[in-house]
């Protein structure tokens, strides 16, 4: 330990005698700082300030990493001067490196570090000349370098402030992004905290509405085992009738025959419709109801409405309607009864329309007063709008009352309101289909030469017809939806308060949802590409409120894809058919939870489910070949053929109307509201015609 001291303090005495030099670092004291008890001092120097680093430093923030030849000799001088001043005085520099030589601000050139060793002895000392040494080197122009070198230290002071704001910056920059992220965390995790609640709130709602329906349908069995119990108390009653009933029957003057198709006399050339009417009224009796309402009513030039008439068993299953219970429960209960007892009973009942029911009939929920038989009037009827187009009709919608009709050549609005103007909204251009969501604000269309889907704001198309807003008209008026070309079919499904879009292209199907403000506009949700069967028809169906599946059909048959695996299968492939298939409609049948479906192509129509199982041993099938099926939503499908308009149930598939043509004629179903339909002629020269069905569906029961 005294050695080391001694050691310190002979490099100290060195510091203080010889550190007096212009190439050297100036030693200005020393002191030790007191540490805490088990730590050792700790000796300090205090030392010249040299700001401007070491030549290391210099180097490595120099281009290069290399300096001038004229800077590297002025250094090797300055230290050489240095030296010379040490080995005068008998001291050697033992640690001569770029890191000990530093530089000042000035461009001044100090040695540094305390490795020093005295070689000699103060007597020599003092008898040596202390003359100043030459220069080693001898370069002209010392205070050019001076200043060259100068500008090098500020250069390297400026780059090495640049490189910290730098530096500082992409501090900045990552706190930045640490902080979107921490937010963006933050609200995914708000959004799944609300996806939660409202699924609490939806489970709720669910099983409330599971527990009201239970209620319903066990209300509705009391019901129906009463009005059992009272048609076996009938049954009973009409019994001793039935002698006197087909007295009468055999009496009974031959009818003309409901239907009426050309002049064809072999029963074997008459239409499926018409044979249906024959097999239905056979044996059955005229009613008086039957004689008030003739089968044939002629509401346009064009048609002549064909009523059928409902066997004994359909009016007794009406009435039983009219009282509030479902027609597939009654069918379920009643269907062992006699046939014979329900023609009586049903013949009864149409009889007594003028009389009182006594007391015990008056406590039944069967309501038979005749005054619920709809007039004449409320048939079913057509008519037509006088304005001709002069291109074919492809689409159209209702936009509040009035008619938007898209033709192959443009898009035009029919004012029903007023006289039956008509207002051309876009020219040139070919609109395949359309859909108005006014709620949204748009018109959604297949149009123009690619068959794009574009969005029309609704706002646009009024002010190109009162041209009162020159803020909306400077706006464009219509947007494509994603990059989607070729495509051939799409439809809206309203699931909760998401709207979703799928659509139908030439390989693929493509699913947007609306993303409301601040977006507002169909925003991309699911792609199914690469199908193996191109896509002609689409519709989207929730199962059980759950579960979201795309059906769609093909020239070959029908198809499903699980939207959340995306995997593909047949559910329906008409077997029986060998040349390629033609799909009409995808009808998802209500009160089945999106799991049953009716689906028609060609002439024909098959229920099945969502997993490609018949649900019903029913074949749905048309007189003719329909050029256009759709359903309407008076649980009714309707098949526009060439010879005849047939309304059929959705349940069943029976016939409820036929509407005959004079001469045949191609027509399109366009759309429906309420009670009326609307459809489009085309004639022969490109030209088409609107009409719009009155459906009256309050009585359709009744025809």
């Amino acid at each position: 330990m005294n050695d080391l001291t001694k050691e310190i303090k002979a490099e100290i005495n060195m510091l203080k005698k010889y550190s007096h030099h212009r190439n050297i670092a100036t030693y200005y004291g020393a002191f030790i700082k007191k540490n805490p008890p088990g730590i050792d001092d700790q000796l300090w120097l205090v030392m010249e300030f040299c700001g401007a680093g070491s030549v290391t430093d210099l180097i490595k923030n120099t281009k290069g990493n290399s300096l001038k030849e004229e800077w590297t000799a002025y250094i090797c001088r300055e230290i050489l001067r240095g030296l010379t001043h040490l080995h005068q005085h008998k001291v050697i520099h033992r640690d001569i490196k770029g890191q000990n030589v530093l530089l000042t601000e000035n461009a001044e050139v100090k040695l540094d570090e305390t490795e020093y060793e005295y070689s000699g002895s103060e007597e020599e000392d003092e008898e040596r000349d202390m003359g100043e040494p030459s220069s080693i080197i001898n370069i002209p122009g010392e205070s050019t370098l001076r200043r060259d070198f100068l500008r090098l230290q500020l250069a390297n002071k400026e780059r090495s402030e640049a490189m910290r704001r730098q530096q500082l910056e992409q501090q900045q920059n990552e706190e930045h992004k640490r902080l979107l992220l921490a937010e963006r965390q933050k609200r995914i995790e708000e959004q799944k905290e609300q996806r939660r609640r409202l699924e609490e709130v939806s489970g709720e709602r669910m099983k409330e509405r599971r527990e009201q329906e239970q209620r319903q349908a066990e209300r509705l069995q009391r019901q129906l085992q009463q009005e059992r119990a009272y048609l076996v108390s009938l049954q009973q009653q009409q019994q001793h009738q039935q002698q006197q009933q087909q007295q009468q029957e055999g009496r009974q003057a031959e009818k003309k025959q409901l239907y009426h198709y050309k002049d064809a006399i072999n029963p074997n050339d008459k239409p499926a419709w018409a044979k249906e009417v024959t097999h239905n009224i056979h044996g059955m009796q005229t009613s008086r109801f039957c004689k008030r309402h003739p089968a044939f009513c002629y509401q346009s030039s064009q048609f002549r409405c064909l009523c059928i008439m409902r066997t004994a068993l359909e009016v007794t299953l009406n009435l039983l309607w009219q009282s509030g219970l479902s027609l597939m429960k009654q069918q379920n209960q009643i269907k062992c009864l006699p046939l014979c007892t329900l023609a009586m009973f049903a013949n009864e009942l149409l009889r007594q329309e003028q009389a009182r029911l006594n007391e015990a009939r008056k406590i039944s929920v069967v309501n038979v007063n005749p005054t619920n038989i709809r007039p004449h009037s409320d048939t079913p009827e057509i008519r037509k709008y006088k304005k001709r187009f002069n291109s074919e009709i492809l689409c159209a919608a209702l936009w509040g009352v009035n008619l938007l009709v898209g033709t192959e050549n443009g898009l035009m609005l029919l004012d029903r309101s007023g006289q039956g103007k008509v207002y051309n909204l876009i020219t040139r251009r070919r609109f395949l289909q359309m859909d108005v969501l006014e709620g949204l604000n748009v018109l959604v269309t297949i149009s123009g030469k690619k068959n794009k889907l574009r969005v029309y704001y609704l706002s646009w198309l009024r002010n190109r017809i009162l041209h009162n807003d020159p803020e909306v008209e400077k706006k464009q008026g219509w947007i494509t939806v994603g990059e989607l070309e070729g495509c051939v079919h799409y439809k809206v499904v309203k699931y909760e308060r998401i709207k979703f879009l799928v659509i139908a292209l030439k390989n693929s199907v493509e699913i947007y949802a609306w993303a409301p403000k601040p977006y507002h506009k169909f925003m991309a949700f699911k792609s199914f590409t690469e199908l193996q069967h191109r896509p002609q028809l689409v519709d989207l169906t929730v199962e059980e409120g759950q579960r979201l599946k795309v059906i769609y059909g093909s020239s070959v048959g029908f198809h499903v894809i699980d939207v959340d695996s995306g995997n593909p299968y047949d559910i329906y492939i008409p077997s029986h058919i060998q040349s390629q298939v033609t799909p009409h409609a995808i009808v998802v049948l209500p009160k089945t939870d999106g799991m049953e479906m009716l689906l028609c192509y060609e002439d024909e129509g098959v229920y099945v489910n969502t997993y490609g199982r018949i649900t019903k041993d029913v074949v749905l099938q048309w007189g003719e070949m329909p050029t256009s099926v759709a359903y309407i939503h008076s649980n009714q499908i309707m098949g526009w053929g060439e010879k005849a308009i047939e309304i059929r149930s959705v349940e069943t598939g029976h016939l409820d109307g036929v509407f005959m043509h004079k001469r045949a004629q191609r027509l399109k179903f366009l759309c429906e509201r309420n009670d009326k339909v609307f459809f489009a002629s085309v004639r022969s020269g490109g030209s088409s015609q609107v009409f719009f069905m009155t459906l009256n569906r309050n009585s359709m029961m009744n025809w």
